[in-house]
């Protein structure tokens, strides 16, 4: 005769909670790695998101039943900028794939360099931050602490993307005397199939590993003065010592 159902057997079924978030850390990036050999930023903001969704799917509804009635007697009033929090939202998942995406589609120049920065900028940074403003609002009562968290994590999840970004927008091209040792061409993995692409890899003396695109030149081993943006590891230029 089967065994019946019960709660406790169904909850000794389930994953504990911190297991399930652990699988998810270690298992999507690793399916990345096999799939296109390599991690990058798209798929440790992928990672991160999925982390996220998670933990909000756990922890959101019962926060709703704690805190539902008390914030239910506290009326908003609209405002004309209220649709700004619907970007809000929308930039949470989608910035850091737009940000790749422009990554991905682009190749940072001397020429255009400050318009690709000021997109990734603006998508990651600029817009989650004026995004935010309405919602602040939503803070008050007893579930104030809580919407702080959730508005904090919300919008310093895209903006964390964005900052590398916003440093080399601010800051600019630097020049330096470097000693490069290694060149290694990137590689994609399409239909599981590798394909060349216009970026190498530019291993230094002293241990940093710079990304350039094949339209600066030959690239030799040896000393070298680079022009590169230093936040985002882009040379742009280079020349002999």
């Amino acid at each position: 005769m089967a065994m019946a159902s019960t709660p406790e057997t169904h909850r000794m079924k389930e994953l504990p909670f911190w297991i399930q978030l652990l699988a998810i850390a270690v298992i999507i990036p690793a399916g990345f790695w096999f799939r296109f050999r390599r991690v990058d930023e798209f798929a440790l903001g992928f990672t991160a998101f999925l982390l996220l969704l998670a933990i909000a799917v756990h922890f959101l509804p019962a926060l709703a039943d704690r805190y539902g009635a008390d914030q239910a007697q506290r009326t908003v009033t609209p405002g004309p900028f209220d649709f700004l929090g619907v970007i809000w939202l929308l930039c949470i998942p989608f910035a850091p794939f737009v940000i790749w995406l422009i990554g991905s589609l682009t190749v940072v120049t001397d020429d255009n360099w400050k318009l690709i920065l000021g997109s990734k900028t603006l998508v990651c940074v600029a817009l989650p931050l004026i995004g935010v403003l309405p919602l602040l609002k939503y803070i008050r009562g007893d579930a104030a602490p809580i919407a702080i968290l959730i508005l904090a994590v919300g919008t310093l999840f895209p903006v964390s993307f964005g900052l590398t970004a916003l440093q080399d927008l601010r800051t600019g091209p630097e020049r330096e005397n470097v000693v490069i040792t290694q060149v290694r061409p990137v590689k994609a993995y399409v239909m599981r199939r590798e394909a060349a692409t216009d970026l190498v890899e530019v291993d230094l003396a002293d241990g940093r590993t710079l990304t350039a695109n094949v339209r600066v030149g030959t690239i030799e081993m040896g000393p070298r003065q680079i022009r590169f943006l230093r936040s985002t590891k882009t040379i742009l230029a280079l020349q002999r010592q």
